[in-house]
């Protein structure tokens, strides 16, 4: 009987330990732009990720559990479908970026968009050169 218990409480832990991995993983990226002239959104050096990243080297949003912010005015390309939870840009600067496809058909899958800033100065945030930015209809 103690052995089943045993058993069982080991169970219990792993589901849980699977759970709390889960939510671990989500991560908050911050677009810091173009480092060396590479604007390509799964560029590492582009992101400011926490101090510590869950897939190195993958430290870009690239899962549905990861939230990406972009205040820059600068270039965003896309190179590769990608999929994350939320998106938000913040256009206080002035100008929005841009998410440009590179010339290929790519698509941004976002759970939410939210677009702010300050509209009376006209900022614009731009998706051009066959990139697409979708949201999931839940």
């Amino acid at each position: 009987m103690i052995d089943m218990m045993d058993s069982k409480t080991t169970r219990t832990a792993a589901v849980l330990l699977c759970c709390l991995t889960a939510v671990v993983l989500a991560v908050n990226f911050t677009w810091t732009g173009g480092a060396g002239g590479n604007h390509n959104w799964n560029a590492e050096a582009n992101w400011d990720p926490p101090p510590f990243c869950y897939a190195s080297p993958y430290c870009y949003p690239r899962t549905t559990s990861d939230d990406a912010t972009v205040a820059e005015n600068d270039n965003v390309v896309l190179v590769a479908d990608e999929e994350i939870d939320d998106l938000s840009i913040n256009n206080d600067d002035g100008n929005g970026p841009t998410f440009d496809g590179g010339g290929s058909t790519t698509t941004l899958t976002c759970n939410t968009v939210t677009i702010s800033g300050n509209w009376c100065t006209d900022t614009l945030t731009k998706v051009v050169e066959c990139a697409k930015i979708t949201t999931v209809d839940e």
